[in-house]
């Protein structure tokens, strides 16, 4: 269940996570994964503090694996204040 509204109704609450890890002294960054237009799960890089940018997506993304049962995330949303920096491939 997303749409224009929605979207930026959760990216706002992931713009919290972010600021309170900021306050904290933290990166300021935050992600949130939505399912069925509800949070099933969040991250903030303060309680990450494993000093990886990519780690709160990682938590969250896990955390929604658990709360769904399925490490197939096929449905859920990620909402993340920071955008994925591209990994190279190299065969």
């Amino acid at each position: 269940m997303s749409g224009p509204a929605t979207d930026v109704e959760f990216m706002r609450r992931a713009l919290e996570l972010a600021r309170r890890a900021q306050e904290s002294g933290e990166v300021p960054v935050g992600a949130l994964v939505v399912h069925e237009g509800a949070v099933i799960a969040k991250a903030g890089i303060a309680r990450c503090r494993s000093r990886s940018h990519g780690a709160c997506e990682i938590v969250a993304l896990r955390a929604a694996a658990v709360q769904l049962d399925n490490y197939r995330l096929a449905r859920p949303t990620l909402y993340v204040t920071l955008e994925p920096v591209p990994c190279a491939w190299v065969p």
